[in-house]
């Protein structure tokens, strides 16, 4: 129970922290964001991952035409782009009443600012005021707040529409309400309608509240009702972005709205100059210059390099506000919220997890902002990807510069303390997972195993320093190699000695099973290294090794401030080092316990020796010699007749038939067990030593 809450702990500990982060990397990203580098870089990844994704299936409905004045229509008139603005306003004229009586428009926008009197005669502009005043249910005309002088008052019996696009390096967003505009403060004419007198709607409002009235007149209500809440949305965020929207295939001078040339218009043509049919019934028509070289055209979120038309951008509000849906800026608030939930995540998974799942998660992560981000962008709410995904790569890197710095570095340490002493799996387990290990002192059930070279000191007298080092070097490279692949620790070299032992630091399932297949493996690679030896004149050598397995207790040792060893004590290390001895007395190479006799007997086979107490013991203990793998044919073989004579002579000897015994044992006198047993039944019966029990009590180290 204390474990769980301490790993809750933890992890509550982890959660706050990752909060603070992410905070911090949200609030530093916001800050950089005010600088214009930052800015510009976060409006093009933002315009990249919604406008211009989701550009090529927003689709308009076809009610808003384009009647441009191109250069076609320039040449027809016979006009230049410089005077485009003083055409006769007997053009306009007719080319209003064309749309209406021929063609069947609903509704004309232009988009003109009428703030130049005509360069022709009093008529001309009584013309064009007689055309507006007849269908001023019908006709929007362009005007701007800011622009002086106002349209002319002679224009004043027909709605006006303010144009203000002008004032971003993109278009995306428009207010709904600007100051009052109030005509009648510069027209004393009475003609003035009262549209024109409390106030005006930005060009594409004032285009709607005319269409949906022809539509729907009976509907004028709710007309009202979706105005206010436009303006409602426009007073708490202060604009409403643009949907600009794709017509499915490419018209002539316009990116994706139906445009006609202006002079067909005048010239009744039903065919536009392609062959295409006109047709303008029941539609929205704007009208303004195309791609002259008044280039009234501006960049817009879908595209960084091709300006769209400033009547096409004027087409795209009008379609938004058609929609009934408007685009609108998210909540930061919220925005933050998701920010932070995702964020959590992925800092939990850096400080828990493998750098490969970490950085999994992150990926995810990075893909699960901008998706969010598309997503609401379709239900009408643009978020700032950027600032999500920036601050969710910055919390990722500080994460794991502190992961590295502070979490890791006790991971590391502990990874170059034990890569001297286990097998790369080992050190890569306790790497990965610290908490299955401790250096602190712990019990557990262990494996001890101890070998060393026989008749060392003898060996040494007789060999050169430098071929002892090279055999030495040599033997111990083989031996531990064998040894951390079976998962084993080294605890120390000592001279010709060396002590290992088995399950620690980290836990092993059988691992007497291993300690044993060690030594198999280890005294088979001997026999191949003294083949390989005499080739370089090197001695023969035969090494003795003895295996106890029961429990120890493992941890650091020696001065906190100066140097530890990692090792084992306790009884039964002490116990694993008496047999050495024991394994000389006998003339084995192999000795084991009767502990790991009992928990290895079904997998090697073992041929057993003696019950012995070893100095300043009182228990006795049985030991045994360790032949091999029993699906070893080598050992099998040559073992199993002499193995069944000793065990038949030794159970006599326990049941102090020492005679009985002695006849079989001299069956096999080149068995060098079976005769150090032969001798001890002679000195029983001569007297020379006692026996009590079977047990035969060591009096040497």
């Amino acid at each position: 129970m204390s474990r769980n809450i301490k790993h809750l702990k933890k992890i509550f500990t982890a959660c706050i922290w990752a909060i603070i982060l992410s905070c911090i990397s949200f609030g530093l990203i916001l800050w950089l964001w005010t600088f214009s580098l930052v800015s510009n870089i976060s409006e093009n990844i933002n315009d990249t991952l919604t406008y211009r994704l989701q550009y090529p299936s927003n689709s308009h409905n076809n009610d808003v035409v384009i009647v441009k004045i191109d250069d076609t229509s320039l040449d027809s008139i016979g006009k230049s782009d410089l005077w485009m603005l003083a055409f006769d306003k007997w053009t306009y004229a007719r080319a209003i009443e064309n749309l209406f009586e021929i063609y069947n428009a609903w509704v004309i926008g232009i988009d003109i600012v009428f703030a130049n009197p005509s360069v022709l005669w009093a008529a001309d502009e009584q013309k064009l005021q007689q055309v507006l005043g007849d269908n001023a249910q019908r006709v929007v005309i362009a005007t701007r707040s800011d622009y002086t002088p106002h349209p002319l008052c002679l224009y004043s019996n027909v709605s006006h529409g303010i144009i203000n696009i002008n004032q971003a390096q993109k278009i995306r967003s428009v207010a709904l309400e600007y100051p009052d505009y109030d005509i009648s403060l510069y027209c004393s004419d009475t003609s003035v309608i009262p549209e024109n007198t409390n106030g005006a709607y930005i060009f594409a409002g004032e285009i709607l509240k005319k269409y949906t009235s022809i539509i729907s007149p009976l509907e004028g209500n709710l007309i009202e009702k979706w105005f206010k809440k436009f303006e409602e949305i426009s007073n708490n965020t202060g604009k409403i972005f643009i949907e600009y929207f794709h017509g499915g295939w490419d018209y002539d001078g316009t990116l994706w709205y139906e445009s006609y040339s202006f002079s067909d218009i005048l010239a009744w043509n039903l065919q536009d100059s392609a062959g295409n049919p006109i047709n303008l019934e029941n539609k929205i028509v704007l009208i303004w210059e195309v791609w002259t070289i008044m280039h009234d055209s501006h960049f817009t979120p879908i595209s960084r390099t091709v300006k769209m038309p400033g009547v096409e951008i004027n087409a795209n509000i009008v379609s938004t506000l058609l929609k009934w849906s408007p685009l609108i800026e998210g909540n930061i608030t919220t925005t933050f919220y998701v920010y932070l939930l995702i964020n959590i995540i992925l800092i939990l998974s850096v400080f828990y997890f493998r750098f490969v799942v970490a950085t999994w998660v992150f990926v995810v992560s990075i893909l699960i902002g901008i998706i969010y981000g598309a997503w609401m962008f379709y239900l009408g709410e643009i978020i700032n990807i950027f600032l999500i995904v920036s601050s969710l790569f910055l919390s990722y890197v500080v994460a794991y510069i502190y992961r590295f710095q502070v979490t890791d570095r006790s991971k590391r340490n502990l990874k170059k303390s034990f890569s001297l002493y286990v097998s790369p799996d080992v050190v890569h387990e306790i790497a990965q997972n610290p908490q299955s290990v401790s250096t602190s002192w712990q019990r557990r059930e262990m494996s001890i195993f101890f070998s060393d070279i026989v008749w060392f000191t003898s060996i040494s007298e007789s060999t050169k320093p430098e071929v002892l080092l090279e055999l030495l070097n040599e033997y111990f490279s083989n031996m531990t190699w064998i040894l951390l692949k079976n998962k084993g620790t080294l605890d120390k070299y000592i001279w010709d000695a060396v002590m290992w032992f088995f399950n620690a630091p980290v836990f092993q399932e059988n691992h007497s099973y291993y300690a044993c297949l060690t030594a198999v493996e280890q005294q088979k690679k001997l026999t191949e290294l003294n083949n390989d030896w005499k080739e370089k004149w090197y001695p023969h050598i035969a090494i003795r090794i003895w295996i106890h397995t029961w429990e120890a207790i493992h941890g650091n040792i020696g001065s906190l401030d100066t140097r530890l060893n990692y090792t084992v004590i306790w009884d039964s290390v002490n116990l694993a080092s008496r047999l050495e001895a024991i394994g000389k007395r006998y003339g084995i190479f192999t000795c084991v316990s009767e502990d790991v006799y009992n928990l290895q007997k079904e997998k090697f086979n073992f041929r057993e020796l003696d019950k012995i107490t070893v100095k300043w013991k009182k228990i006795p203990v049985k030991i045994y010699e360790l032949i091999g793998l029993k699906w070893d044919a080598e050992y099998a073989s040559y073992t199993a007749e002499m193995i069944k004579k000793y065990e038949l002579a030794l159970n006599l000897y326990y049941n102090e038939k020492y005679s009985e015994a002695i006849e079989i044992l001299n069956l096999q006198l080149d068995d060098i067990p079976s005769k150090k047993l032969l001798e001890r039944c002679e000195n029983v019966l001569l007297w020379k030593i006692k026996i009590h029990q079977g047990v035969f009590e060591m009096t040497e180290k």
